[in-house]
C-alpha cells in the first residue's frame, strides 16, 4: 500500500549576505502526522522553536520541531488553511479556516485551540499588527476586512473596501495595512491606527501575496498572472521596481539577516531569491514539484519550502 508523505525542501542559507552559499535538501514528514494535503500555510513560532503546518486541503494542523522536523502534535480542524499569523507577545497563532467562517486561535505553548472566532465566509489571509495589536483578515466573498483585537481575542470590527480582497500585510514602520484585490489588480493602503483609506496602488496581474519588510520600509507584491514581484516603497506607497520570478509566484518570506526575499514559484518548481536592498534578482533555486509556501526558521538558519505530497512505498 502506498501512502502520501509531506515533502519539505530545506533551503539552507549559509552566511549573512545576498551572495551567500545556498544548498537544499528534501525531508519527508512521517505518515503518523500526515493528513495535510497541498501544504500552503507554514508558520514559525520562535519561543518554542516550532513549525505549524496546514494544507489547502486536509483537516489538520501539524506541529513540528523546527530543528529536526520531528512531529509534536496533530490538531483536528474543520477544513483547509491558506495562511496563519502569530501574536508573538501572547504566544497565539491565528488560523483562518478557508471553507468556513472561522478563525481559530491556537495556544502555541499548549498546542491546543483556545478560541473560535466568527468572520465572513471563506477567510483566506491574515496579518498581525504589533503596534495596534490587531489582526486583519480577508475573506474571499466579502468586500470587508475583519479586524480582530488580539488582547481580547474578539472581533473588533470591519473595514469595507472592495470585492476580490486576497492578500494582506502590515508595515509597522509606516503604520499601514496593505490589502490586495485580485479582481481589480490593485493594492489598498489603510491607516493601521484609524482604519482610513490612504491610497490605492495599481499593480500587475493577479496580486496574490503581500510581504512587508519593515527593516527596509518596503512591501513586496507577488503577481502570479505576470510572473513578477513588485516592490512598493513604504514612504511614497508607489511601485519602485519590478523583478521577474519563476512561473506563478505564490508566497514569500523575508530574511532580515541577509536582506533576501524568497519567492515560491508554484508552477516553476523553484524558489526565486531577491536582494531586497538592491531590488534585484539573485538566483532561482530548483526545489521540486509545486512549491507553495515558505517560512524562515532562524534557529537553524533555514528557509523551509513545502511542496506537493510525494508517494512512498
Amino acid at each position: 500500500m502506498r501512502k502520501s508523505m509531506l515533502a519539505v525542501a530545506l533551503v539552507v542559507v549559509i552566511g549573512a549576505t545576498a551572495q551567500a552559499q545556498i544548498r537544499t535538501r528534501t525531508v519527508l514528514i512521517p505518515d503518523s502526522l500526515s493528513g495535510v494535503v497541498n501544504p500552503q500555510a507554514v508558520l514559525y513560532e520562535p519561543t518554542h522553536d516550532k513549525l505549524f503546518v496546514a494544507g489547502n486541503l486536509g483537516k489538520c494542523l501539524m506541529v513540528l520541531n523546527a530543528a529536526n522536523l520531528a512531529g509534536i502534535k496533530r490538531l483536528a480542524i474543520p477544513s483547509g488553511v491558506r495562511t496563519m499569523a502569530l501574536d508573538p507577545a501572547r504566544g497565539r497563532i491565528y488560523v483562518p479556516v478557508f471553507d468556513s467562517s472561522l478563525v481559530l486561535v491556537v495556544d502555541a505553548a499548549a498546542d491546543s485551540i483556545a478560541r473560535r472566532l466568527q468572520t465572513a465566509w471563506a477567510p483566506s489571509a491574515i496579518a498581525f499588527s504589533p503596534r495596534t495589536g490587531r489582526l486583519y483578515v480577508t475573506c474571499q466573498f466579502s468586500d470587508s476586512l475583519t479586524v480582530i483585537d488580539a488582547a481580547t481575542m474578539a472581533v473588533h470590527g470591519y473595514l469595507r473596501l472592495i470585492r476580490g480582497l486576497d492578500a494582506v500585510a502590515v508595515n509597522p514602520v509606516g503604520r499601514k495595512v496593505y490589502v490586495s484585490s485580485v479582481s481589480h489588480d490593485s493594492v489598498w493602503v489603510i491607516d493601521d491606527s484609524t482604519g482610513g483609506l490612504l491610497r490605492v496602488i495599481p499593480v500587475a496581474d493577479n496580486p496574490c501575496f503581500l510581504l512587508a519588510a519593515p527593516e527596509l520600509n518596503k512591501v513586496f507584491c507577488a503577481c502570479r498572472g505576470s510572473d513578477e514581484v513588485l516592490v512598493i516603497d513604504g514612504s511614497s506607497d508607489s511601485v519602485i521596481a519590478r523583478i521577474v520570478t519563476g512561473d506563478t509566484p505564490q508566497q514569500m518570506v523575508w530574511n532580515p539577516d541577509n536582506g533576501c526575499i524568497y519567492v515560491a514559484n508554484w508552477q516553476g518548481g523553484s524558489v526565486t531569491v531577491i536582494d531586497g536592498v538592491q531590488n534585484r534578482l539573485v538566483t532561482n533555486i530548483p526545489v521540486g514539484t509545486n512549491p507553495l509556501t515558505l517560512v524562515l526558521a532562524p534557529s537553524v538558519s533555514s528557509v523551509y519550502c513545502t511542496g506537493a505530497p510525494t508517494p512512498s512505498a
